[in-house]
């Protein structure tokens, strides 16, 4: 495909970001399941931040190298779908949409989102947002309802069936690590993310200087704060977008703000790059974060957005959920709380 691109889940700062000592921490809601473990701690007796050629070749891991991406990708009409088909989803009262009721109703609606992402004309990001909230609680379903894969793919056809199952199974990674609802939301603040042409460049930015491939970096910040969406630190104290413990961003952030996202996604690549990133993908990953489950999840995605660029449109949009004794609740931009809340007094 030419393309013109030059989950107690639940988002959170998840994944103890970048070598945490220790955290608990949950992934996006159900799409990637909570993810319980601890980072290895790089301190600068151990480690150092790497120097790489800004010619270094980039490598997708496994698959043709991809050119690193300077606006929002688009792409040829995913097998399956119509593109700019309008997606109207019915909501529940907080506005949010409702998971569909059987398989023909989600293949039916996961076709409109994602011709819809995956059409040549760029999406305002508020329609983005709209749509890959969507096709989160789509792909969240599926998670919770894998015998209803067959009768999906059936309708999609191979190219989007073939996507589908890619994403479930991300996300059936991480879900398999999850334990007990939370009693209470932690203290976070849920903000708008950037505009994800202005992610994308950082993206590029770091493949550039580090050959880490962009889509890799890409999944890191999905998974760990939903693109920057969670403000709050692990229960570890990593900070920022790509949760970063403070003595690893010593070495690697190179006197930038842990919370700048540029700064994070940079620092996030060079560290990557230190630990065997492009060569070898999983062992850099598993060197972010020892869980397996965490870097089957991040692999995941990675590997969707390489092949093809265009579901990095949906996967920014995806929104942070959080599985409690009160249910599975979205918090949406704007929530905040500066100390635990009781899941029983949330209110959307």
């Amino acid at each position: 495909m030419v393309l013109t691109l030059l989950a107690r889940v639940v988002a959170v700062p998840l994944a103890c970001g970048l070598v945490a000592a220790s955290c608990s921490s949950s992934d996006p809601d159900g799409d990637a399941g909570a993810v319980t473990g601890s980072s290895q701690t790089v301190s600068a007796a151990t480690a150092s931040a790497p120097t790489v050629s800004a010619a270094a070749t980039p490598s997708t891991g496994g698959t043709t190298p991809a050119q690193p991406p300077t606006t929002t990708p688009a792409g040829t009409t995913p097998a399956g779908t119509t593109p700019a088909i309008p997606v109207d989803p019915p909501l529940d009262a907080a506005g949010a949409p409702l998971p569909p009721r059987s398989p023909a109703e989600l293949a039916s609606r996961l076709a409109a989102v994602e011709g819809a992402l995956a059409g040549d004309e760029d999406p305002a990001t508020g329609t983005l947002g709209q749509l890959g909230h969507e096709q989160q609680v789509l792909y969240r379903t599926l998670v919770a309802h894998p015998e209803w894969l067959d009768a999906v793919e059936a309708t999609l056809g191979p190219a989007a069936a073939s996507r589908a199952r890619q994403i479930v199974a991300a996300g059936s990674a991480s879900s398999s690590s999850v334990g007990q609802p939370l009693e209470s939301i932690p203290a976070w603040t849920i903000a708008a993310p950037a505009p994800p042409s202005e992610l994308l460049g950082y993206y590029a930015e770091a493949e550039l200087t580090s050959g880490v491939p962009w889509s890799l970096l890409a999944a890191i910040n999905l998974v760990e704060t939903r693109m920057g969406r969670i403000i709050g630190d692990s229960s570890a104290g990593a900070q920022g977008p790509m949760q970063f413990l403070p003595s690893t961003w010593e070495v690697f952030g190179e006197g930038g703000d842990i919370t700048d996202e540029r700064d994070a996604i940079l620092a996030a690549a060079r560290f990557l790059a230190s630990t065997g990133a492009p060569a070898d993908l999983a062992g850099a990953v598993r060197r972010y974060n020892p869980s397996d489950v965490y870097v089957a999840a991040v692999l995941g995605y990675h590997e969707v957005m390489a092949a093809e660029p265009w579901t990095y449109r949906g996967f920014w949009g995806w929104q942070v959920y959080v599985s409690t004794v009160a249910g599975l609740l979205w918090l949406p931009e704007g929530f905040a709380t500066s100390e635990p809340l009781a899941a029983s007094d949330y209110r959307p």
